[in-house]
């Protein structure tokens, strides 16, 4: 007897990939977009936040 398989279906693992890759872009557009505004929060130049 062979055991059950969990894995899904891949579209299903395509669909999770692509949703996972679309958050961490928008995750990082989100950031290079508030830079500024976090950089004079701190009193510091993008330069300086690096």
């Amino acid at each position: 007897m062979r055991p059950a398989s969990r894995a899904g279906s891949p579209h299903t693992v395509l669909v999770v990939m692509c949703a996972g890759y679309f958050l961490v872009l928008l995750d990082v557009t989100i950031v290079n977009v508030a830079l500024s505004t976090i950089g004079s929060g701190l009193g510091t130049d993008v330069g300086g936040l690096q």
